[in-house]
């Protein structure tokens, strides 16, 4: 907020300019198909959707899962110069094979994150697939 005087004058009237900072954020959901399992081999195709939930455009970047479930490394999705304009999404897959030991439990679960494009990691998503 900002007033001018001078040369006599009273001051102007006040003056005011608002500057917004940009919030930089994502969100990730995650699904699996199918949602049950019965047996040893069997694949789950895990899908991705990073959204750009900020108020600013994220990228050009190469946006990255980690998932516990599909193994150690973050794995990329999407191509390596994206950029997301606010609420816009890119969308990935992964496959988990279900083994041995998978069928004497009564479930799997992937916990998965999202980084990139000059954003925090997001909030965790996951995805439980059911033993039949």
């Amino acid at each position: 907020i900002a007033t001018a005087s001078g040369g006599g004058a009273g001051p102007s009237p006040a003056a005011s300019t608002t500057v917004t900072k940009s919030i930089t954020a994502l969100t990730l959901t995650t699904a699996a198909n199918p949602t049950t399992y019965n047996q040893a081999g069997q694949t789950i195709t895990f899908t991705y959707v990073i959204k750009n939930s900020g108020t600013g455009n994220l990228g050009s970047a190469q946006f990255t899962v980690s998932d516990s479930l599909i193994g150690t490394t973050p794995f990329n999705c999407g191509a390596a110069n994206t950029t997301l304009a606010p609420n816009a999404t890119v969308t990935c897959t992964a496959t988990y094979t279900i083994t041995q030991a998978d069928l004497t439990a009564v479930s799997v679960t992937n916990i998965a994150t999202a980084s990139g494009g000059g954003a925090g990691p997001s909030p965790v998503a996951s995805a439980t697939v059911t033993k039949q």
